[in-house]
């Protein structure tokens, strides 16, 4: 799970996710010169990137 929030119910605990997260979808260029399209998670607080998911297309 990429964010836990304390426990506080509806909208306040998925704001603290919001705050703590964001998202990004950048491409690569590979060795063998493909494009690559990655999804990355970006925790802010722990200043961690997470790589999801790596595909040929978007």
């Amino acid at each position: 799970m990429l964010c836990e929030a304390p426990d506080v119910s509806g909208g306040a605990a998925l704001h603290g996710c919001a705050q703590a997260a964001a998202t990004d979808f950048p491409h690569v260029d590979s060795a063998l010169l493909e494009r690559l399209f990655v999804l990355v998670f970006i925790e802010h607080g722990t200043r961690r990137i997470r790589i999801h998911s790596l595909d040929q297309g978007p």
